[in-house]
């Protein structure tokens, strides 16, 4: 997570196009993705709303219609993972995560009980 957040310059893209690269077994990756070369994205999008967001009460996100107090927290949604699309997938249960961080803290909380026969 710490890495993903940017801090060292590094973006979550960019340990995405890390950890496919990895060739993990079992596949964690959605398959989907996986197809042809594996590079980062040649253009990342990045989002930024105004004011004309405002409805009167809340700023509203155009893609998912969630509401937030302020334009600094719709941003900051907007540059989130929240709209990325699902990378990684639980070889076990096939739940699917945006973010490899997501993936660990499923592995890590034992749902599955999955964390044992997973080796990194």
């Amino acid at each position: 997570m710490h890495i993903e957040s940017g801090v060292h310059g590094i973006t979550r893209h960019q340990v995405t196009v890390a950890v496919h690269k990895l060739g993990i077994i079992p596949t964690i990756s959605v398959d989907r993705r996986l197809e042809g070369p594996i590079e980062p994205p040649a253009v990342i999008v990045s989002y930024t709303a105004t004011e004309e967001a405002f409805n009167g009460r809340t700023y509203k996100c155009i893609f998912c219609f969630c509401t937030y107090a302020t334009l600094r927290a719709l941003n900051a949604h907007l540059n989130s993972p929240a709209h990325d699309a699902d990378e990684f997938k639980c070889p076990k249960c096939r739940n699917q995560f945006k973010l490899v961080s997501g993936f660990i803290q499923h592995i890590e909380s034992g749902f599955d009980q999955f964390s044992r026969a997973l080796r990194f």
